[in-house]
Order: structure tokens, then sequence, then C-alpha cells
């Protein structure tokens, strides 16, 4: 059932909420802007390959 059939008014789409929060709190947006693209990076990593049981902080030439 919307909103629209009980006369109310009609809930705000995704892209009005998002410009809400990024014109009314620009610092949580903007930090949640940056942990979706950490979040990103790091699962991208997994999935290519180059993040793994492998990967090591240890300085000079991997073990094979």
């Amino acid at each position: 059932m919307d909103d629209e059939d009980k006369g109310g008014e009609k809930r705000p789409g995704l892209i009005d909420r998002i410009k809400r929060i990024y014109v009314e709190r620009p610092i949580v947006f903007a930090l949640v802007v940056m942990g979706g693209s950490a979040v990103a990076l790091v699962v991208g990593g997994f999935l290519v390959g180059d993040l793994g049981a492998s990967t090591t902080l240890a300085p000079g030439p991997m073990s094979p």
C-alpha cells in the first residue's frame, strides 16, 4: 500500500534523502562516502586476489 492511497505525502526518494544528508550533515556524509570506498577497495582486493592469506607486512621478497 502506498502512502498516496491514504492521502498522505509521497515519501522522498533515495536521491532526495542523500541530498538532504549532504546539505544538513556534510561531515557525516563525507565519512560515510570514505568508509564505503574503503570497504569497496578491500572487498575488491579480496575478489581479485591481491589481498589474501599470502599478504604479509614483512619487508623483503615474498616466499613462493
